[in-house]
């Protein structure tokens, strides 16, 4: 997802004249997902709708309506097979549609509070509109059900009428998850570098302040407290958990109160089998339950990447985290036991 605020400020920048290129909708192997952006100025572009000969001809096209002097909304279906010299066989249909001075207060408006609101795009008669939604479950409004689904799966979806006309919806918010990372040590900076670029929110706890750098990225917010754990009172339902703090003692701490939640998604602690096995039978003397105990995963990252790098490290569990938030999405899971069979068992040492 295009970060809107971004967006916006691009928009403004470029003295509010742009192109924005919107995959609309796609069938069969695309190299992007309905809903991926980009912005074009004049002098610089922004984002990505998958790369090669169909970005290259979006760009081109992009320009060609910043040039124009009645620029005007376009769909273009793009096969992406020899005209493109691309080889994936799907086909992409892209919204190209210039962005003007008006355009600031859906943008505006989309970017308040973003919680719960998604944007509204309708195409119809070769004409464009947006409405900016915010929902309310048991509202009735047009495409509630969509608008529900879009929102808890944080993915556009697409409303088809016929070739000729459509409705996407958006969800306002860029950030896919919430990751609270206890510990700002070599792999917590590590794995901030790593997920940073990515559309997630990241809370960054430790008790030192002298651990965090002064030119974080938007998205990560350094939370110092002399306690850490009091951080998980904070933490959203569904929220993931990475905890690597620099004490065994903290860690044990922290595990209890975000296990004690049960609402938690990832919970994942660095450590062995041994690490696990100890904190297991202390964790079960402070009331946390055996269903409780298996949404843990410790050791964290996948097993057959055995580097112990920092930067090797944060790899492997980042990836982790991406494929369990993905199933999460694919499937809607629920529960903490549930959540704990999309891994099963294993190990890493050290």
């Amino acid at each position: 997802m295009m970060n809107w605020s971004e967006i916006l400020r691009l928009h403004k920048k470029a003295d509010e004249h742009s192109v924005l290129l919107t995959v609309a909708a796609t069938q069969g192997s695309t190299p992007r997902e309905t809903g991926a952006s980009m912005l074009v100025t004049n002098d610089s572009v922004h984002g990505t709708i998958g790369g090669g000969e169909l970005e290259y001809r979006a760009i081109a096209k992009a320009k060609e309506v910043l040039c124009s002097e009645k620029p005007m909304a376009q769909l273009l279906d793009m096969p992406l097979g020899p005209e493109l010299a691309q080889c994936c066989g799907g086909t992409v249909r892209l919204l190209v549609s210039p962005l003007q001075r008006s355009d600031q207060i859906w943008m505006e408006a989309l970017c308040q509070n973003m919680d719960n609101k998604v944007l509204v795009t309708n195409w119809a008669d070769r004409s464009l509109t947006r409405d900016v939604v915010t929902y309310t479950a048991g509202t009735q409004m047009p495409h509630a059900a969509l608008i529900e689904q879009c929102l808890t799966e944080h993915r556009s979806k697409i409303v088809t009428a016929d070739d000729e006309a459509f409705t996407l919806i958006e969800p306002a918010s860029p950030f896919r998850f919430h990751l609270t990372l206890f510990g700002a040590g070599h792999v917590g900076k590590a794995i901030v570098n790593a997920l940073s670029p990515l559309p997630c929110k990241i809370d960054w706890v430790d008790e030192r302040a002298e651990m965090f750098t002064s030119n974080l990225p938007a998205n990560v917010k350094p939370i110092v407290v002399n306690d850490p754990s009091t951080a998980v009172l904070d933490m959203p339902k569904n929220g993931h958990c990475l905890i690597l703090t620099h004490s065994h003692q903290q860690d044990l701490e922290i595990c209890a109160k975000v296990l004690k939640r049960t609402d938690a998604g990832f919970v994942g602690l660095i450590g062995s089998d041994t690490k696990r096995a100890k904190f297991e039978r202390r964790l079960k003397l402070r009331g946390v339950d055996e269903a409780s105990l298996l949404a843990l995963v410790c050791p964290i990252g996948i097993t057959d990447l055995r580097g112990k790098a920092p930067a090797e490290i944060a790899i492997s569990v980042c990836a982790e985290l991406l494929i369990y938030q993905q199933k999460m999405e694919d499937k809607n899971m629920g529960t903490s036991n549930e959540r704990k069979t999309l891994f099963g068992s294993k190990s890493r040492k050290g």
